[in-house]
């Protein structure tokens, strides 16, 4: 009864998205929300570094490997808590095309677009350390998590709205927004902070841009934060973020108010 009450309140929702921009879809009633999980970034393999690989974490963790791991556990817990059907998308490392990736999501059916990451700072911030005889950066004076949203999304004020929903979620259970990017210098950069209590920015991301659905970038952390890291890269972190993620879209998708973006 509830994954119906649920379905309907989001079609009233893509319903109005749909009317407003080109493309937007109209959620099937006859079946629970499709989230599709974008693991964030590529296997670095045996390849030299190139750009798109993401950041290598203060112990030497690549990004590609944490996104994995966290965009897992997200599904288990949207499968579990919060009704819906969860596919994870670039599992495997290969998918190089970050604006093909929401495509991708919109052929396999998506109603919503979640793409997983971890986050970095810039090199001025950051320290140096050695950890197991490799030298490698670190900065423990930034923690957090942020979610970040662009207006050119279609169905944006559903993807500002269920970011919102997600970041008090999180912030409920004891995580802290990362305001580190709500600097100047970052807002020069085309960053901009919507809700700072919440950890919701704005930019105008690769994934987001060409999105046909509600669509979010999740930074679930700072990994060069050496203590944050062994909470992101520990299973009961992991699965603690993952169902906080899971009450945020739950209470979502549950509530026509949010899920309009009022």
């Amino acid at each position: 009864m509830a994954k119906s009450a649920s379905a309907v309140a989001v079609a009233a929702l893509l319903g109005s998205c749909s009317a407003t921009r080109d493309g937007g879809r109209v959620l099937d009633r006859n079946r629970p929300l499709r989230v599709v999980l974008d693991v964030g970034h590529f296997s670095r393999g045996d390849s030299a570094p190139i750009k798109g690989q993401g950041m290598v974490s203060a112990r030497g963790v690549d990004e590609f490997v944490l996104n994995r791991k966290a965009a897992k556990a997200i599904a288990r817990a949207l499968r579990d808590s919060a009704g819906v059907e969860a596919i994870v998308h670039n599992e495997d490392g290969t998918e190089r095309d970050l604006r093909s990736r929401p495509r991708k999501a919109l052929e396999q059916g998506a109603d919503l677009f979640l793409s997983i990451h971890h986050d970095a700072v810039d090199s001025s911030v950051a320290s140096r350390w050695t950890y197991q005889g490799v030298e490698r950066l670190h900065c423990d004076t930034v923690s957090g998590f942020s979610l970040w949203v662009h207006d050119s999304t279609v169905g944006y004020p559903a993807a500002l709205a269920l970011a919102r929903s997600i970041g008090r979620s999180l912030v409920e259970g004891g995580r802290r927004p990362n305001l580190h990017h709500a600097r100047p210098e970052e807002r020069a950069l085309g960053r901009e902070i919507l809700d700072s209590a919440l950890g919701v920015y704005r930019n105008n991301l690769a994934v987001l841009v060409s999105a046909q659905m509600p669509a979010i970038l999740v930074e679930c952390g700072v990994a060069l934060n050496r203590e944050e890291e062994l909470v992101l890269d520990s299973d009961s972190g992991r699965a603690e973020f993952a169902r906080r993620l899971a009450r945020g879209v739950r209470a979502w998708i549950s509530d026509d108010s949010l899920a309009r973006g009022r």
